[in-house]
């Protein structure tokens, strides 16, 4: 039987795994049963319930931005372990890739905001968030055309960013990621928390119909008697296809898709 020390759930240190393992043989009905599940066992229903929910729900994922020093003449760089997407990546200014001297100067942002923004700013009535915004358009079609924008290309298996483009000289940038929440954050979320540890538990019952299928029927006092594997078996695979049908009802707090124009 597993044996479970508990302690506080809010200390920093506080084991979430062993919770719930405690949590999973307390519902199979351990102390009243013998529950014939290992230490490893319950580890792995664990860990299967984090990969699927991470796989599959929106709601594990957290945006971020990432400050990133890139090096002169360095393309590959390798990122955190949680970072999973990268969507962008921002510089720094308005009209400056670095330092704003020598070859680091972007003269086409440059001379736009010297003639657009600052000189209309300076006229009384001649400045309204109409050409504010049509400033920053063009800043943005300049920056696709003449290689503002860094392209690049992101490995989520290995967290390497390569940048498809040579580096002249040190820059700071900002990278817009999505990444995977940690998981003592996961298991502490009031909407993840319950699809986690009901995953968990039916892949327990799921191992544990298969240990108790291998013994169909055992010698009582009073004859044999059968076991309860097929039963768990079933009761594990349809609790599983339960847990599907909330992540496509978004029952676990994630973000549902948006709609798509063109």
């Amino acid at each position: 039987m597993y044996d479970y020390m508990a302690g506080n759930p809010d200390a920093p240190n506080f084991d979430h795994r062993e919770k719930m393992k405690d949590t999973i043989t307390q519902m199979l009905g351990a102390g009243a049963v013998n529950v014939e599940l290992t230490d490893g066992q319950l580890e792995i229903a664990i860990d299967n319930a984090v990969s699927n929910y991470r796989a599959w729900s929106s709601a594990s994922k957290e945006e971020a931005f990432l400050h990133l020093k890139m090096f002169d003449s360095q393309s590959v760089y390798v990122l955190p372990t949680e970072v999973e997407i990268v969507h962008k990546i921002y510089r720094y200014g308005n009209g400056y890739l670095s330092s704003g001297q020598g070859s680091a100067t972007d003269p086409f942002s440059l001379a736009f905001t010297n003639s657009y923004v600052l000189q209309s700013a300076r006229n009384a009535g001649g400045y309204d968030l109409a050409t504010y915004d049509f400033s920053f358009q063009y800043q943005e079609l300049v920056a696709r055309m003449f290689g503002r924008d860094i392209i690049f290309q992101f490995n989520p298996v290995t967290k390497k960013l390569v940048l498809d483009r040579d580096i002249r000289g040190n820059e700071e940038v900002l990278i817009h990621v999505f990444q995977n929440l940690p998981e003592p954050m996961l298991f502490q979320k009031q909407q993840s928390y319950p699809w986690l540890r009901d995953w968990a538990l039916s892949e327990a019952m799921i191992m544990l119909g298969r240990n108790r299928n291998k013994f169909a029927t055992l010698p009582g006092p009073q004859g044999t008697f059968s076991m309860d594997g097929q039963q768990m078996l079933a009761d594990g695979q349809q609790l599983q296809q339960e847990l599907k049908e909330r992540l496509r009802k978004y029952e676990d707090g994630s973000q549902p898709l948006g709609m798509i124009i063109g």
